[in-house]
């Protein structure tokens, strides 16, 4: 990212190094504070979407701007949405996954979870790193291939947070809620007074017969 701000936005290396430690000063303080609110506001999915937004959003911007641009406030804004992104995501990610399958599955799931973003940090750079070299100009990088591939990598993201969030939503709403257990014991309950219901009508019923 460093020799992305230089190239792109003409910072120099002291500048860009700088501008990219946004990326990462924002999780280290907003971390434990965004923890904290989500652990009592719930909304998990809300949330999840917004991360997916401030993801999508520096990249159509990179995408949207001219090669040639001399602004300090544009790379400071998007650096910051990459660097929320990363903040939603550190306390949202690994909690869902915990709240959405059985115990005894978890470590399973977390793995899973982590190779398929292991697999996303081994193919990115390759495929980025294919479209710069081959998309050169007067020998320069031009970087709208790899940002338009990597804006549609988070809209495709985007949208499986909002699928999750429809599923999340129509099957009792577990990681809306503020405590992610209550919903999943409600709809047990749910189901158990069903039952006892249905046994009661066919109690009434054999007795009528009779």
């Amino acid at each position: 990212s460093t020799a992305f701000a230089r190239d792109r936005f003409h910072f120099s290396i002291q500048a860009a190094g700088s501008l990219s430690s946004i990326i990462h000063l924002i999780p280290a303080i907003g971390c434990p504070l965004v923890g904290f609110m989500i652990d009592k506001l719930g909304k998990r999915t809300f949330f999840n979407i917004l991360a997916h937004i401030f993801t999508t959003f520096p990249f159509i911007v990179f995408i949207c701007i001219p090669n040639e641009i001399d602004s300090t406030f544009i790379p400071i804004i998007t650096y910051f949405g990459v660097g929320m992104s990363y903040t939603l995501f550190a306390v949202l990610v690994f909690p869902m996954i915990s709240y959405s399958v059985p115990q005894k599955i978890v470590g399973t799931a977390f793995g899973m979870a982590f190779g398929f973003q292991s697999f996303g940090g081994f193919i990115g750079p390759v495929v980025t790193g294919f479209l710069s070299d081959r998309f050169k100009e007067k020998g320069k990088i031009q970087y709208f291939w790899p940002c338009f591939y990597l804006a549609l990598n988070a809209i495709f993201t985007l949208a499986l947070s909002g699928i999750l969030a429809w599923y999340d939503y129509t099957h009792g709403k577990t990681l809306f809620s503020v405590n992610a257990v209550e919903p999943a014991k409600m709809l047990l309950e749910k189901q158990k007074e069903k039952e006892k219901e249905k046994e009661k009508e066919k109690g009434e019923l054999v007795k009528l017969n009779q």
